[in-house]
């Protein structure tokens, strides 16, 4: 199983995918495996903001890898309420992923 998060945004794409590997609106692409919970996204106009929360893989044995994954996301835009996405942290076990 793979997964990707796409942002577009003023006809510039973002995206994220992997443990992860991500390519920003201006292009620019990088990996990072933070542990935490970070902004990924901030837009003034409409007071935007994205947040996600990433953890370590863990493989079928418990072994806790260094790749992380996003496990969850927040959302909020100006007044609105704030919109949660948890995710399910997802074992590494030889070339495939499995829920946990």
């Amino acid at each position: 199983m793979s997964y990707y998060m796409l942002c577009l945004l003023a006809e510039s794409l973002a995206i994220t995918f992997g443990d992860p590997h991500m390519i920003t609106l201006d292009g620019v692409e990088y990996s990072f495996n933070g542990y935490g919970e970070y902004h990924i996204l901030q837009v003034a106009g409409p007071d935007f903001n994205l947040q996600g929360r990433m953890q370590p893989l863990v493989d079928e044995y418990g072994n806790v890898s260094r790749a992380t994954v996003y496990t969850a996301f927040a959302m909020k835009e100006n007044n609105s309420d704030v919109v949660q996405v948890m995710g399910l942290i997802y074992q590494f076990a030889i070339g495939q992923l499995s829920k946990r």
